[in-house]
């Protein structure tokens, strides 16, 4: 075998025993033999990077409602928890910005077909969306702005390269409405564009093949789910404001 081949070998090894940090860097070296990935080799760093980053964010998330909600009932540990959660931040922004910078200089510039170039573009209007959520200030701003016109690239190029009923469709407007509501925190537009891609007839998904299809109704899926609880949210807000009346 090739040493490409041997690499992916190794890959598929340390993602199935959740070595997500050195598939990162075995990814790195497939990269550098030929930036020109193969579906199977993005979707390979996609997933590593994936992983290592959502064990941060979830970790931000859980110490953020901690130290909004219950923290006053043990005060002693607010310090600690400030600075872990500071570390965590710190390590979701470099994982951020490492591949943003991998994709900028290694991998757009290797594209040849607007599909690859689109994974690209999608895969960093998410790290954006996720940068969001490790930075303030200025700095949030500017990554705020950047997802923002990465994901409007993505939606044009979506538009004219896949039909609606595609899991690229689908899942690009799941991560979209995601965005606009916990990055933009613009909830009723969020409602709106999951309720767009909800109304989909289930005759139109069955056009994608069997793999795709089962793909397709799992992003559905998830998307109902946004929309039940985003639903009440806005519900209950709504209900807040006249009680207030």
């Amino acid at each position: 075998m090739s040493e490409r081949e041997n690499l992916k070998v190794l890959i598929e090894i340390l993602d199935s025993t959740s070595r997500h940090d050195d598939m990162i860097k075995q990814m790195k070296r497939i990269i550098e033999l030929e930036p020109k990935l193969s579906t199977e080799e993005r979707n390979f760093l996609s997933v590593s990077y994936k992983n290592v980053t959502d064990v941060r964010r979830n970790s931000l998330n859980e110490i953020s409602q901690y130290l909004a909600t219950d923290a006053l009932q043990h005060p002693n540990a607010i310090p600690y928890l400030q600075k872990t959660r500071a570390q965590i931040a710190d390590e979701l922004k470099n994982y951020c910005t490492d591949l943003i910078s991998l994709v900028d200089e290694k991998l757009l510039p290797s594209c040849s077909d607007e599909k690859s170039r689109l994974f690209y573009i999608r895969l960093k209007a998410d790290y954006y969306r996720y940068l969001c959520e490790a930075v303030e200030g200025e700095e949030r701003e500017k990554s705020v702005i950047s997802a923002q016109t990465l994901y409007n690239e993505a939606i044009e190029i979506t538009k004219k390269e896949y039909p609606r009923y595609s899991p690229t469709y689908l899942g690009l407007f799941l991560n979209y409405s995601v965005f606009l509501h916990e990055t933009l925190h613009a909830k009723a537009e969020a409602l709106q564009t999951a309720m767009e891609i909800s109304s989909l007839p289930t005759d139109e998904i069955e056009q994608n093949d069997e793999a795709a299809s089962i793909e397709a109704r799992t992003i559905l899926n998830q998307n109902l789910e946004n929309i039940g609880v985003w639903k009440q949210e806005i519900m209950s807000l709504t209900n807040n404001i006249e009680n207030k009346k």
